[in-house]
């Protein structure tokens, strides 16, 4: 069995290279759910503001008409 993590001497480099994928892959996952989250918070706040605004108006013509 230690044969086998030994890797003929290379064992370092072998599994450090596994130990290296394994951390990238992690960092990937755990990015692509931030990333997933922070779209969905920035949908849902235009989801809030479209709902709040009438058809045919953006949030800028309606800060100007509250400033006159």
């Amino acid at each position: 069995m230690s044969e086998f993590f030994a890797q003929g001497g290379y064992g370092f480099f072998v599994w450090g290279a596994y130990g290296m994928v394994a951390i990238v892959l992690l960092s990937e996952v755990l990015q692509l759910r931030v990333r997933q989250r922070a779209l969905f918070a920035r949908l849902s706040r235009l989801k809030r503001l479209a709902a709040a605004n009438p058809v045919g108006t953006s949030a800028a013509d309606l800060g100007q008409r509250q400033a006159e």
